[in-house]
């Protein structure tokens, strides 16, 4: 309703919201609504700021008013470093970085929890993406998934979706966590569910993605599958073997707590602000 019939003076809230912080540095996250004249209201009222974007998005030429909001930025982060980063930068964004997922050791990490929230493989999402119906392995696994007794899935094939703090207790309380994009082919993208599944405890299992190492180290931090084959003995493996499945879940959350919190994440973004790059194991 407020986008509909308030929009002019819903942006006239969020610059004075501006005027009373005086910011130097304004991170956006591209929420619905936000365009061009909430921009121009927003410098108005803080002419030197500096203001940064952050994309966790795919497909950013099918999101409506996205790149022509983000030619209005002084700086760009992304969550890839493929295709969806070069869109931008074809269309005239040149301070556009890849910047990963981050997660918040606080709250995201391993909980104890009730039965009710346990299980042997979670799956958390939807079932395939519109966007990119070439993509079978995603739909093919949770299939796999869906025919197993000692699964949980939400999201999908009828079942309720999961968020906040309950996801985080379902992330915490299953033995295996199934990381799959929607895409394939994007180099270090990956949807925000690895890192939470990683950051809460569970042990993970996801499909591989270019340059995916990088990041999460392959029987280190996690396992990573290229087929329906693979996965299949990847998690018959691990349920068997429960020492090593919890050495790996271990690892793999220590990983995520350190190299990827928020604390560290937005260090990388001052870094880019004051001096036009950033230094990480990734890059």
């Amino acid at each position: 309703i407020a986008l509909k019939f308030y929009k002019h003076k819903t942006d006239e809230l969020l610059a004075e919201q501006v005027r009373y912080y005086e910011p130097e540095i304004i991170l956006m996250t591209f929420a619905k609504g936000l365009n061009e004249s909430s921009l121009r209201l927003i410098r108005q009222q803080a002419p030197n700021a500096v203001l940064v974007g952050l994309d966790g998005d795919p497909w950013p030429k099918l999101q409506k008013g996205r790149v022509a909001l983000a030619q209005n930025l002084d700086i760009l982060f992304v969550t890839n470093d493929g295709q969806w980063l070069k869109d931008y930068r074809d269309e005239g964004i040149k301070k556009c970085y890849f910047m990963p997922n981050a997660c918040d050791p606080d709250i995201e990490r391993r909980h104890h929890v009730s039965e009710q929230w346990k299980s042997n493989i979670l799956w958390v999402g939807g079932l395939s993406h519109s966007a990119d119906p070439s993509f079978k392995l995603r739909k093919e696994v949770i299939e796999i998934l869906a025919k197993r007794s000692d699964s949980k899935l939400y999201g999908c094939y009828n079942k309720k979706t999961i968020g906040g703090i309950d996801c985080i207790y379902a992330m915490s309380g299953t033995k295996i966590g199934v990381s799959i994009n929607a895409y394939q082919g994007i180099r270090l993208c990956h949807s925000d569910r690895l890192i939470r599944l990683l950051s809460c405890g569970a042990f993970v299992i996801s499909n591989r993605f270019p340059d995916c190492e990088l990041l999460y180290k392959d029987g280190k931090h996690l396992r990573y599958f290229d087929s329906t084959e693979e996965f299949n003995e990847l998690v018959k493996w691990y349920l068997d073997h429960e020492t090593e499945r919890k050495k790996i879940a271990d690892a793999g959350m220590n990983w995520a707590h350190e190299q990827f919190n928020c604390t560290k994440i937005a260090g990388y973004m001052l870094d880019v602000i004051e001096s036009g790059t950033y230094h990480a194991l990734w890059s």
